[in-house]
């Protein structure tokens, strides 16, 4: 759904309409300043299903081209925010709105990662302007946290809701798929492996992973992956080819050992990333934490194995079990379990279907829409 620019539609947001289909609940989706990466598919994600649900879902995004002109844009807008049911506030932190409207509707956060520690690392390694940006935030952030006016938070994953010290009411919302692109993926594939059947290269193994624009203690670093093959091709006999997708590096080729070339691209467009991936023989989430994201949901739904680092102490808290990824406790453990698992894929490639066909089961099993959407709607109907 395209965007509505707010200071332009106070009208129309007024008038309160809703489609023909609408369970006549007006929910706002606030969007400060252009999304990118992961956020943006999560806000886009959830206007979708909130659309799918009934709800008359209008997105609220601020055209400010600094946090100053955003935060006066806010305020001036408090009015027709009060005219909501709902309004999401869905990066991370709350503007000052919220304060002024918490009496009058529900007010919800969509929180994405370790919100304090990615700001920390943005006044320690960004410029002058990147600083400021996000000193102002995190102090907006701490205020917000002070007055408790946030009715229902919504998280990823419970270590998101625990580190970032989430204290009132929330739900979690893991990332998810809607059933049409699980099917959308499944014809994506049959028509790509039927148009280059016999197109196979067995020179090389080739392994792919996605950086964050963020830069996070629960993220695995490019330098960290670098490392692991570095190990893992000392015990296999192909080449390995390290693709590394990073919207932060400029593009770039080196040979990392005797056996591993990394590569360094550009976020593709969607096509071009399918299509790697399904040229691909694994797929590397970055995430240390329970969480799965978007990128690497995909690459399973595309028949790629997926391997993971999981901290142990988050051990017991994921949703899925070990046995749909390569999931490794400690860095010497997963090393070894990529070097068992591409040893014995370059000897029978059925053996790289036994996690792609558990990942799938599990996706189509938790993670669509409908399997994760109950408490949100249910919140928004109380």
């Amino acid at each position: 759904m395209k965007s509505i620019r707010i200071s332009e539609t106070i009208e129309k947001a007024e008038s309160r309409t809703c489609y023909e289909n609408s369970v006549g609940y007006n929910v706002a989706v606030v969007i400060p300043r252009k999304p990118v990466g992961g956020v943006k598919r999560t806000i886009d994600k959830l206007i979708k299903g909130l659309n799918l649900e009934g709800f008359c879902v209008k997105p609220l995004e601020y055209s400010g081209k600094t946090l100053l002109n955003t935060t006066f844009s806010d305020i001036r807008n408090v009015c027709v925010l009060r005219g909501f049911d709902a309004v999401i506030y869905t990066r991370s932190i709350p503007l000052f709105s919220h304060v002024f409207i918490h009496n009058y509707v529900k007010t919800i956060l969509f929180i994405h990662g370790f919100v304090k520690d990615e700001l920390l690392n943005v006044i320690l390694r960004d410029n002058l302007k990147g600083k400021i940006g996000a000193t102002y935030l995190l102090t907006l952030w701490n205020f917000s946290k002070s007055l408790n006016k946030i009715d229902l938070y919504i998280c990823r994953s419970p270590t998101s809701c625990e580190v970032n010290m989430v204290k009132g009411d929330y739900i979690i919302l893991p990332e998810f798929v809607f059933e049409e692109e699980v099917r959308g993926f499944e014809e994506f594939v049959r028509d790509y492996r039927k148009m280059h059947n016999g197109e196979t290269s067995d020179t090389s193994v080739r392994v792919v992973t996605y950086t964050s624009y963020a830069s996070s203690p629960r993220l695995l670093e490019a330098q960290h992956v670098e490392r692991l093959m570095k190990i893992v091709s000392k015990y296999i006999d192909k080449k390995i080819e390290l693709v590394i997708i990073d919207p932060k590096r400029e593009c770039r080729a080196f040979k990392l050992a005797e056996n591993v070339v990394v590569r360094y691209l550009k976020p593709l467009l969607k096509k071009k990333f399918h299509e790697l991936i399904l040229n691909s023989d694994l797929y590397i989430e970055l995430n240390i934490d329970e969480e799965l994201r978007n990128s690497t949901i995909e690459a399973g739904l595309l028949e790629t194995p997926i391997a993971k680092l999981t901290h142990p102490k988050f051990k017991d808290r994921k949703d899925y079990p070990d046995e749909v990824l390569i999931n490794g406790y400690s860095f010497e453990d997963l090393a070894m379990k990529l070097v068992l698992y591409l040893n014995e894929y370059l000897k029978d490639e059925n053996h790289r279907l036994v996690y792609t066909r558990k990942f799938k089961n599990f996706i189509a099993k938790c993670r669509t829409w409908d399997s994760v959407k109950k408490p949100l709607i249910e919140f928004l109907k109380s």
